[in-house]
């Protein structure tokens, strides 16, 4: 909770903690006060416009609309209200993410962009890296080269659901993803959260792959 009031500029601050005050007695002050910051920071984002963004941000970003799929209209009507939330060196760590991602593989661009969006955002609020630990993304890096995954079929989202794992369980999570029959996977995503989903409860998946991903909790690059 300071580290999401820090990254707030002096303004916000001061919402905040006006509303806090004013709220009389509260049960449970830490809950309270980051359900504050999101109201608040929702707030003064619905009322910024693309303009208001950052000029490096707003040239970085024309030049993805430029090159790439993502439509400028699309972003600014389903991702720049998510985008305001942000410092400046997220957004710009936003649009440096989006540039990484190998375009081909990306199929819903503004999902996409707001999975980014919603990662750095978290990763903002609560601290830490939210990057899943380094011995996990050497075994998704080993994955790629001996041929068992794509570049991009575990996206934002499933990077950010293995930040939430220890070294032992992530590689346990990946071990279950890696001894699956991924060749009948239509839906590498939603497949992943299948996995992570069942670990979770204790269970290993049964069987191969099967065609439609496991019933995970989000797909591929849909994450809209």
């Amino acid at each position: 909770t300071i580290r999401a009031l820090a990254v707030l500029s002096p303004a916000l601050q001061k919402d905040v903690m006006d509303k806090y005050e004013g709220a009389g007695e509260v049960h449970k002050p830490a809950a309270f006060i980051g359900s504050l910051i999101r109201r608040v920071v929702s707030d003064a984002a619905a009322d910024k416009n693309f303009d208001d963004l950052p000029e490096d941000v707003r040239e970085g970003l024309e030049d993805i609309f430029e090159k790439t799929s993502l439509r400028k209209d699309d972003f600014i009507s389903r991702c720049l209200a998510g985008m305001h939330t942000l410092t400046e060196s997220t957004m710009r760590e936003v649009v440096k993410k989006y540039n990484a991602q190998d375009q081909s593989a990306i199929n819903r661009p503004e999902g996409f962009m707001n999975a980014i969006i919603r990662r750095l955002g978290n990763i903002e609020r609560r601290g830490g890296d939210g990057e899943p630990p380094q011995e996990v993304k050497d075994r998704i890096q080993q994955a790629i080269e001996e041929g068992k995954l794509k570049e991009g079929d575990l996206d934002e989202r499933c990077y950010e659901a293995l930040a939430e794992f220890d070294a032992k369980s992530g590689l346990e999570i990946l071990n279950l993803l890696f001894n699956s029959d991924l060749n009948s996977v239509r839906n590498m995503g939603g497949f992943f959260f299948g996995i992570v989903k069942r670990y979770k409860r204790g269970q290993a998946p049964h069987g191969g792959g099967g065609g439609g991903g496991g019933g995970g909790g989000g797909g591929g690059q849909d994450l809209s």
